[in-house]
């Protein structure tokens, strides 16, 4: 008669989950350099977020020019969030446990881990085939794998009598699953982050400064062609263009365009769309354009203060905005 294989003692599943660990973190080590990993997960979620906030308003990622440094600095808004959640689960799991004490092994959590991992794991799954719960926070069920082979490990530690090789590869395994889980669900909040960030911006983009371009030739801007903004309702039966171009008689830079916001300046270029007639409008892809300038000696450029800026309502000195006519 074959022998049954004892079940492993649950401190010794414990540490042979905890050695597997440190063995894929040491493969890991070993075979990229920490700095080098680091600055490429910092640059994939940097680039992600400013993928989703550039897309919301029809900008090309590739047309801004941003460096690594630029995306690597542009990703702590999006990982700040996602490390601070897996520090404190990490922190709180940890003091439950060493609270708790020898408490634990008076209940049978096995049955409750096993249900509630396949459950986050079928989660995962359907989300993975095309079928999320939220599209808002798909980020969330792709963490579904992660939390689901966790607590499938938890339970086949506890209970399960495999052998310590076969319990040792399912680790192996399962952190794998877990790190490519993490990946994903950062990936996807990277990217929704974006998209809220643009979106919040967009509902009151005179947040953002002024700009007026002065131009030594023409750039053969039509503010009355589309994209040029909404019309103002000035007159009755019509209105007059967000935009306004004047040619000066004399000066280094006759023409000069007026009625723009400056959304970002970056690779040699600015990118500016016309601001909305009243201060708090939202920006509407329909109506508004996004101009990109070259940032060269052919033009220059005034910046003042946006009319919806806000610094400290309580400390607010300067007069309501100048009304924009025609």
């Amino acid at each position: 008669m074959p022998e049954v294989p004892e079940p492993p003692d649950p401190e010794t599943a414990s540490s042979l989950v905890g050695s597997q660990g440190r063995r894929v973190a040491g493969l890991v080590v070993a075979v990229i350099a920490p700095v080098t990993l680091i600055t490429a997960l910092a640059y994939y979620f940097g680039y992600r977020r400013e993928e989703a906030f550039a897309g919301y308003f029809g900008i090309e990622p590739g047309t801004l020019g941003f460096t690594t440094n630029d995306y690597v600095l542009r990703s702590v808004d999006a990982l700040f969030v996602p490390i601070t959640v897996v520090l404190l689960v990490a922190f709180g799991a940890v003091f439950l446990h060493a609270l708790a004490g020898d408490r634990f092994g008076r209940f049978d959590l096995v049955p409750i881990a096993a249900v509630i991992g396949l459950c986050a794991l079928i989660l995962g799954i359907a989300l993975l085939a095309g079928q999320p719960i939220a599209s808002r926070y798909a980020y969330l069920q792709a963490l579904g794998p992660a939390v689901g082979v966790t607590l499938l490990l938890y339970a086949l530690a506890r209970s399960r009598p495999v052998s310590r090789q076969a319990l040792g590869a399912t680790v192996f395994v399962g952190i794998a699953v877990v790190l490519v889980s993490l990946f994903w669900a950062t990936s996807d909040y990277a990217a929704t982050r974006g998209r809220a960030d643009a979106g919040q911006l967009a509902r009151d983009i005179t947040v953002l400064p002024s700009l007026t371009i002065f131009s030594k030739e023409s750039l053969d801007i039509n503010p009355s062609a589309p994209g040029g903004g909404e019309r103002q309702p000035v007159k009755p039966g019509g209105g007059c263009p967000l935009l306004t171009v004047r040619k000066l008689r004399t000066g280094a830079y006759p023409f000069v365009y007026r009625g723009f916001t400056l959304l970002l300046q970056s690779g040699g270029n600015f990118f500016v769309t016309p601001t909305p007639v009243d201060a708090g409008t939202a920006w509407r892809a329909a109506d508004q354009s996004v101009f990109v300038i070259p940032d060269d000696g052919s033009i220059r450029v005034e910046l003042t203060r946006g009319a919806d800026y806000r610094r400290a309502p309580l400390l607010e000195t300067a007069g309501p905005h100048p009304v924009f006519t025609c």
